[in-house]
């Protein structure tokens, strides 16, 4: 599935290259979140390949969201099952966010938005997964924009529950790994902790259903 707003690898459109060069304080991906969110049927999973690593650093955590749902207590379960979110691109991709990470070739006039329900199914496993994130959620649905801060202090609680050490793992890259997730119950953020070396990685993401 072809990224909806960074262009692809001349020849390869399919495949990401995602580039971080010397010097560069932000990095693609560095807010916790699950790949394009903002799509009406956004990617069963991702791989991720390493090309090109620092010495150090930029690890890649990722966070068990059907484990984060668990840890709620049986009303916050009942409210989040009640509620739907918008998740858009203009935030993340936002022209200041590109002349951030320009190493990157952006699309010209693409914002998404879509609304998803705050708790989906697994459709493999039947479990209930939290589906907010903070790069791509922008509030809760009939909660318009100039009233976003209503959403804000409910968001930052469940975020707060959610992304805990204990629902996490971290994967420390060595040159040509390969990290595959599924995208329907994780999510995933880029540790920013070595900004004066290059890192180079390729992506691919798989079709999915709408949550």
């Amino acid at each position: 599935q072809r990224h909806p707003i960074v262009q692809g690898m001349a020849g390869h459109p399919d495949i990401l290259q995602i580039v971080k060069e010397p010097g560069t304080p932000t990095r693609f991906g560095e807010e916790w979140h699950s790949d394009h969110s903002f799509m009406h049927a956004p990617p069963l999973g991702s791989v991720l390949v390493a090309r090109e690593l620092p010495e150090y650093g930029n690890d890649t955590l990722f966070n068990c969201m059907q484990a984060a749902y668990n840890s709620l207590s049986s009303g916050l379960q009942s409210m989040a099952s009640n509620l739907h979110a918008v998740h858009t691109s203009s935030h993340a991709f936002s022209a200041s966010a590109q002349r951030q990470v320009a190493a990157m070739t952006y699309e010209k006039g693409h914002d998404n938005s879509v609304v998803h329900p705050v708790v989906t199914i697994h459709p493999e496993t039947g479990k209930r997964v939290l589906f907010v994130n903070p790069m791509f959620t922008q509030c809760f649905e009939h909660m318009t924009v100039r009233i976003v801060h209503e959403s804000a202090p409910i968001l930052s609680m469940l975020y707060g529950k959610a992304f805990r050490p204990e629902h996490q793992c971290r994967f420390r890259w060595s040159p040509g790994s390969v990290a595959f997730w599924d995208n329907r119950r994780l999510q995933h953020v880029a540790i920013n902790d070595n900004v004066v070396s290059r890192r180079v990685m390729h992506r691919i993401t798989i079709q999915g259903g709408v949550p």
